[in-house]
């Protein structure tokens, strides 16, 4: 047996009424057992390093979630272009800011990874050994 389609689907939807006060309100589109994209927004998401000291900055974004039987496919996308300039006119990064990528992956890392896990049934606490 497998992840099909419906448990995917059902499984996405309960993680985003856990982890939002508004669930509908954060949905952008919701396809029964196919598509749910919803709203994200992460408090200190990424940083940039000046003067030896972190400056941190917050980012909205949405995730989509494309649902088929035994699978799905997660796509970031957000409106937000700060970022981009972290990267010179070859696409290759600045130095100034590997700290500023690590940290922007990571936060995505962390909502595709708690997302993923509440899917396939691994977000329960360790179990007490007493």
């Amino acid at each position: 047996s497998g992840y099909n389609a419906y448990l995917i689907y059902t499984r996405v939807k309960e993680w985003i009424a856990l982890n939002y006060k508004y669930p509908k309100s954060a949905t952008r589109i919701d396809e029964e057992n196919s598509v749910v994209k919803f709203s994200c927004y992460s408090k200190e998401a990424w940083k940039i390093r000046r003067d030896k000291v972190d400056h941190w900055y917050n980012m909205q974004y949405t995730l989509k979630v494309e649902i088929k039987d035994f699978k799905c496919r997660f796509t970031f996308d957000t409106d937000e272009d700060r970022y981009q300039f972290w990267y010179n006119d070859g696409g290759t990064l600045m130095d100034e800011f590997k700290e500023s990528e690590a940290t922007f992956e990571n936060t995505i890392n962390e909502k595709l990874a708690s997302v993923y896990n509440h899917i396939i049934g691994t977000e329960e606490e360790p179990e007490d050994d007493w």
